[in-house]
C-alpha cells in the first residue's frame, strides 16, 4: 500500500482528528517523521524475528505513540480503538516508505473499522475473531495496558 493509498485511508476510515488539519495531511506528517519511520521497522521486525505473534503484542512500539503524542510531536485519534487502528496504518505507511515487508505482521483488518473486517474474505474468521478481541480488550482496559 503506498504511502498516498494509507493518507486517502487515513480520510476514509477515521473520523477527523482535527479541526485545523485533515487526516491526510496527518498521516503524512506521521508517516514523514524519519526517526519514528526507523523506530516502528526496528519494533515491526523485532515482532516478526522474535515471533511475538500479533504486531499489539509490542508494548515499545505503543510507548513510542504515546510518548510522541503526550509532547505533542504527532496527533492521535482520542478513542482508544480508533488510535490502535491508526497506529496500524501508520506503520503500514512507514514499512512502505522504508521499502520494508510488513504483511507477516500488519494486514488491512487492523486499522479497518468494526463494520469493514467481515468484509475481508481473505482472511479466516478465527484470525478476525482474534482482532476483534484484540479491541474489546483494549476498550475495557484501556489505553495504558498497552503500554510498558
Amino acid at each position: 500500500m503506498s504511502v498516498n493509498l494509507v493518507c486517502k485511508t487515513a480520510e476514509r476510515c477515521f473520523k477527523r482528528i482535527s479541526p485545523h488539519k485533515n487526516n491526510s495531511q496527518i498521516m503524512w506528517d506521521t508517516v514523514g517523521i524519519e526517526k519514528l519511520g526507523k523506530h516502528v521497522i526496528a519494533r515491526l521486525d523485532a515482532v516478526a524475528k522474535e515471533d511475538k505473534g500479533f504486531w499489539w503484542n509490542d508494548k515499545e512500539l505503543f510507548s513510542t505513540f504515546d510518548h510522541l503524542f503526550t509532547t505533542g510531536v504527532i496527533l492521535l485519534p482520542l478513542d482508544v480503538i480508533d488510535r490502535v487502528r491508526w497506529i496500524a496504518l501508520v506503520c503500514i505507511g512507514v514499512s512502505s516508505k522504508e521499502g520494508y515487508s510488513c504483511g507477516n505482521v500488519i494486514v488491512p483488518v487492523d486499522y479497518l473499522p468494526e463494520e469493514e473486517l467481515y468484509t475481508q474474505t481473505i482472511y479466516n474468521e478465527h484470525f478476525l475473531e482474534q482482532v476483534m478481541n484484540f479491541r474489546r480488550k483494549v476498550a475495557k482496559q484501556g489505553w495504558k495496558s498497552l503500554l510498558v
